[in-house]
């Protein structure tokens, strides 16, 4: 059994047109682009799966920021995923509130 291989990044566009369009509206509801960010970010993932540096680098141009403020963000939340996972992830809560709730 071979070794998988995971790419650090991908080519070409990441947000199809549709996506961008999206980006429009969900950049409209904002009154600076940049609170916009984490909002994009997602949609990236909704699209990818995960969020590729491509995918920082058009949020980041969308946006009019620079990628290394897109990938500050990007790395600082969990829930947004910086390489492929899988179709199903389980996540586990282990703060005393969690735990107390069973």
């Amino acid at each position: 059994m071979g070794a998988r291989v995971v790419r650090a990044d991908v080519e070409g566009p990441v947000l199809s047109e549709d996506a961008r369009a999206l980006a429009e509206k969900i950049m409209a509801k904002y009154p600076t682009r940049r609170s916009a960010l984490v909002p994009l970010l997602y949609l990236v993932q909704s699209e990818m799966g995960w969020v590729p540096r491509q995918g920082m680098r058009e949020v980041a141009e969308i946006l009019q920021l620079t990628t290394a403020e897109v990938e500050a963000v990007a790395t600082f939340y969990t829930m947004l995923k910086l390489h492929p996972c899988g179709r199903y992830v389980l996540s586990i809560c282990t703060n005393p509130s969690c735990a107390l709730l069973g």
